[in-house]
């Protein structure tokens, strides 16, 4: 048996209902060791800068009044643009968010973003978002997990987490400084996204399940950004950002055994063969 025929056979093993498993490959790695920012980022010009070395990459939030869409102005983006319906991103983000400015009075918004747009045309219109922050004069200091009209605001390490009328300061608030380390999941199958956060990069928990706005859209654009009412020198650190296209299919623990025992005798036969 050749091999072309050895893997029409498996093909057929799988359109029969055994399902064959397929490797995740990896889309696109960045671990920040370089010092440049890789070139298959798209900085998209706002306010905002950032500084890459040593395995970190820093976004320094900057206002006033920016956001990844617009607000008062635009903040700047760092954007990786792919195509792809079965794919998984993973970062880790750490948090330096300034509370009160050196009179005493609140900063306003100080929020790092993690953010991706399913809408090429109409960037800010579907839309699904991680968001750390905090904002002094709402007594507010938070971390959220959106898409669209979804949410789910309570996903804070309960060590950064707020109280009711936290003033001067929320109870996450150490030195004039809100904190903390999240790790990022962001999984889309098909038209279904779900987004997952951990507090220590081992268990993972789900913030939301929810079905794309359009299903049938490929386009992926991922964001670092931040929304900033005044310059205070917050700043958040990436460690690394995963882009992985997952299997498009799992094995079945029963199927897969079978499928490797009628591999195996194919081989097996092949090598009689070649043997001879």
């Amino acid at each position: 048996m050749t091999v072309s025929r050895l893997v029409r056979v498996a093909a057929l093993l799988s359109l029969s209902g055994f399902n064959v498993a397929l490797a995740d490959t990896m889309i696109f790695s960045d671990d920040f060791n370089g010092t440049s920012l890789n070139p298959s980022w798209q900085v998209q010009p706002g306010q905002g800068s950032y500084s890459v070395g040593g395995g970190n990459l820093r976004y320094y939030l900057q206002g006033p009044l920016s956001s990844p869409f617009t607000w008062f102005t635009t903040s700047t983006n760092l954007a990786y643009a792919f195509t792809g319906t079965d794919w998984e991103i993973d970062t880790k983000a750490t948090y330096h968010l300034v509370w009160l400015d050196n009179s005493g009075n609140s900063t306003g918004a100080q929020a790092g973003q993690v953010l991706v747009s399913f809408n090429q045309s109409s960037p800010s219109s579907d839309v699904a978002q991680f968001g750390r922050g905090v904002d002094a004069w709402y007594a507010s200091d938070y971390m959220t997990a959106s898409y669209g009209a979804a949410s789910s605001a309570n996903v804070i390490n309960p060590a950064d987490g707020t109280i009711p009328s936290c003033q001067p300061y929320c109870a996450g608030v150490t030195n004039n400084v809100a904190d903390g380390q999240y790790w990022y999941q962001i999984i889309r199958h098909g038209g279904s996204l779900q987004m997952n956060y951990s507090y220590d990069g081992i268990t993972y928990n789900t913030a939301l399940s929810v079905t794309l706005a359009d299903p049938a859209d490929t386009y992926n654009d991922l964001l670092l950004s931040a929304t900033t009412y005044s310059t205070a020198g917050s700043y958040t650190d990436y460690d690394y950002v995963y882009v992985k296209g997952l299997s498009s299919t799992v094995p079945e623990p029963g199927a897969a055994i079978l499928l490797g025992t009628v591999l195996a005798g194919l081989l097996t036969g092949m090598r009689t063969k070649f043997s001879r």
